[in-house]
């Protein structure tokens, strides 16, 4: 719903209103669970590639592979190569934050 962070959580989630938390059937304890699980799986694979931080992760496209040989017919000749392309490392173009961004947010009149 792209609607948590305003405290609107549909399903009862993600909100801190009381309603709407009702709204949620399930116990704490279990998406506690699942998410602990999940960054647990997370972490395995992770360690398999050689990865210590989701950082060191952006940008590397080299580590990615795909097969599509034996796949449906309409992406069995799909090439990703331009996706996948990794730019070669240089100082003037990081794969990480390599600059703050400034949205100039602060000086929106229509806030």
């Amino acid at each position: 719903m792209r609607k948590c962070h305003l405290n609107t959580c549909p399903v009862g989630i993600a909100t801190q209103d009381e309603t709407l938390r009702a709204k949620y059937t399930g116990k704490v304890e279990h998406l506690i669970s699942y998410f602990r699980f999940l960054a647990e799986e997370l972490r395995e694979i992770m360690a398999e590639l050689g990865f210590r931080t989701v950082n060191e992760m952006v940008g590397r496209s080299d580590k990615l592979s795909y097969d599509v040989k034996n796949k449906f017919w309409k992406y069995r000749e799909l090439d990703l190569s331009p996706v996948l392309f990794k730019v070669d490392d240089d100082k003037d173009h990081t794969l990480f934050k390599s600059v703050d961004q400034d949205h100039v947010i602060e000086h929106v009149i229509d806030r």
